[in-house]
């Protein structure tokens, strides 16, 4: 039984120095990700994939080591609107940055990660789906990510569709910083 709960902790640090890693956060300040720049073009492509997706939330979200940043975003309102973030606590984007993969959620009441964040018990969230954002380097900086207000599935092909939308992102990220550079 210890050894169980040691590699338990153990792939809790690793993941946790995933979101932390000096280099990960170096390629955000690369990109230009931090800074707070509304990007039109990001903008469009979330709100065009929650238009795809007939969800009320897109977001282009830069995990950060402490909270999240919304580089880009479409149907938020309220608090989160105005501060466009959330704390790391909060954020289901930052799962895909620690395990590298998709994360999707069909059910956030029900789901054991989201069910007491309170982004699900105080702001109704209920579906989320949401692919890493890689750069060029291999560094995951984030997620492009839908979000709805009720429970819902997501097929392969939708998962596949927005890894193209977050091939996109990431192409118009490297090509804004090749300009300004």
């Amino acid at each position: 039984m210890k050894n169980i709960f040691q590699k338990f902790i153990k792939r809790k640090e690793i993941q946790e120095d995933k979101i932390k890693n000096p280099d990960r956060l170096e390629e955000i300040k690369r990109l230009r990700l931090h800074e707070d720049e509304v990007d039109q073009i990001l903008n469009d492509y979330t709100q065009e994939a929650a238009k795809e997706f007939d969800l009320p939330i897109g977001l282009v979200s830069i995990v950060l080591d402490e909270s999240q940043y919304f580089a880009g975003s479409h149907g938020l309102t309220d608090w989160i609107k105005e501060v466009n973030g959330t704390p790391i606590e909060w954020s289901f984007c930052a799962n895909s940055v620690k395990t590298e993969k998709p994360f999707v959620v069909e059910d956030s009441e029900e789901n054991k990660i989201t069910k007491d964040n309170p982004l699900v018990t105080q702001e109704g969230i209920k579906c989320y789906a949401g692919v890493p954002l890689v750069s060029k380097n291999g560094f995951i900086v984030g997620n492009f990510c839908v979000i709805g207000d009720a429970t819902r599935s997501f097929t392969e092909l939708e998962i596949n569709r927005l890894k193209e939308y977050s091939k996109e992102a990431m192409r118009h990220i490297e090509e804004r910083v090749a300009i300004v550079s």
